[in-house]
């Protein structure tokens, strides 16, 4: 992600071949930040694009501190329906987690001991019932469930400090054709 210190992530225009609808804020804006999203510090966003139930989502995560507790949603219906990889440094050990919310109620349904610190690759597949979680180019969580599996929203949210880079959906989890929602251009 490249642009101008304290410019707004909505503003930055998403290259699409899945149909979806862009970035939207659900609260607190999300800036860019020394060409990665940043909250400045605020704290408490997520932004939404519409187009895969089944995927594949990359990024790098991160946090100036030394956790990640914001993290990236999948299979998101809405406030109380959906799935969330993030990286948790309020834990001893912290951890990669794998949450769903359903009804209103997160669950943590899987976890990987990790250290938090500088950026981690991160792979989300979800396809079908299965969901794989990568750290690092290592498979980390394997988990099976069909909940929310017709969802099509994917996103971020921020915790303060967090930053979040190279978020690149891919609309078909067994190609390599990808779709990066934040550089503007296909990969």
């Amino acid at each position: 992600l490249t642009g101008t210190d304290w410019s707004y992530l909505y503003n930055h225009t998403p290259f699409s071949d899945t149909g979806g609808s862009g970035w939207n804020s659900i609260s607190v804006t999300v800036y860019i930040l020394s060409n990665k999203w940043s909250d400045g510090g605020s704290g408490g966003v997520d932004y939404w694009c519409d187009g895969v139930s089944d995927g594949k989502i990359t990024a790098d995560m991160g946090n100036s501190s030394t956790e990640c507790d914001g993290g990236i949603y999948f299979r998101y219906t809405n406030t109380s329906n959906w799935w969330r990889v993030t990286l948790d440094g309020s834990n001893n050990p912290e951890r990669i987690e794998l949450e769903k919310n359903e009804l209103g109620t997160t669950t943590l349904e899987a976890s990987y001991d990790i250290a938090i610190g500088a950026a981690h690759p991160v792979e989300i597949i979800f396809d079908g019932s299965s969901i794989t979680v990568k750290l690092d180019g290592t498979t980390r969580i394997t988990h099976t469930s069909s909940f929310n599996s017709s969802a099509t929203k994917c996103g971020v949210n921020f915790a303060a400090n967090d930053n979040i880079d190279n978020f690149v959906i891919d609309d078909d989890p067994g190609t390599s054709v990808k779709t990066d929602w934040l550089r503007g251009m296909p990969v």
